[in-house]
């Protein structure tokens, strides 16, 4: 089965420090995600590493799969380089969050919202169920 889709994770690793860091976690978690998503990462991107990161990143990358090992890449530089290293691998300016240098504005209020109304039938569904439902507690006690 060839896999052509996936999700693309961004991380903003300016100011990040490595004290504290775990490989065995790192590997872990990319495990976790590997097995629990239903999709597969198509590419993790990492910004604005500071310059002892990419010796970190060689260490994290021998335990990682193959597959896993390719799709981890790391951009540094000014916000300028950054954007023109991630267009390389088809994530434009427009499509990048302004923290990271582009101009696609990320609001979490906004996204919330947003799936509510996608998701209201949904939630308004469960409520008529949970109506029906016995109730096992006491609302006055």
């Amino acid at each position: 089965v060839v896999q052509k889709s996936g999700y693309v994770v961004l991380v903003n690793a300016r100011g990040g420090r490595l004290e504290g860091f775990d490989t065995r976690w790192a590997s872990q978690a990319a495990s976790f995600m590997e097995r629990a998503f239903p999709i597969r990462w198509k590419m993790v991107h990492v910004c604005h590493v500071n310059a002892v990161f990419p010796l970190v990143a060689q260490a994290v990358k021998a335990i990682l799969s193959q597959m896993q090992r390719k799709t981890l890449l790391l951009h540094n530089g000014s916000d300028e380089r950054v954007i023109e290293s991630l267009s390389e691998y088809g994530l434009p300016k427009h499509c990048v969050p302004t923290y990271l240098g582009g101009t696609f504005h990320v609001s979490t209020d906004a996204f919330v919202r947003d799936r509510l109304t996608i998701e209201g039938v949904t939630l308004k569904s469960n409520a008529n169920i949970a109506k029906s439902l016995p109730s096992n507690h006491d609302d006055d006690g």
